[in-house]
């Protein structure tokens, strides 16, 4: 007896692959709620089946099915920080290097006016 594709048999197809697929999905969900568990954002897991007829003059021979399996995860935010910029100079005085360098000691003074560099900060 044949065994028919559905719900249940989801995770068989292409050899037990779309279901190593689902679980990778399913874990990585279930991983970033306990991580970020204070982020009460919705965390996704959307398969799509999409099938496609095949066959000849007509007739219908068959389904070519593509499983997609796509996981949903808010994105990682990390907070603004603010680098003091670092200047260097040839001979002839022309910049020749910028950098940002870490600003710790500044950092709330150069959030609050990032357009003036503290006293004595180069």
């Amino acid at each position: 007896m044949s065994k028919t594709f559905s719900a249940e048999t989801l995770a068989e197809a292409q050899g037990g692959l779309s279901g190593a697929q689902i679980n990778k999905a399913l874990r990585a969900a279930l991983a970033d709620c306990h991580d970020r568990s204070d982020l009460d954002t919705a965390r996704k897991v959307v398969i799509t089946v999409e099938f496609t007829p095949v066959g000849d003059a007509g007739e219908l021979l068959g389904v070519k099915t593509n499983i997609k399996v796509q996981g949903k995860i808010p994105i990682y935010e990390i907070p603004t920080q603010v680098f003091r910029v670092e200047t260097q100079a040839d001979n002839d005085g022309a910049i020749n290097r910028v950098d940002a360098v870490f600003a710790d000691p500044y950092q709330d003074r150069l959030l609050e006016t990032p357009t003036q560099a503290p006293k004595g900060a180069n």
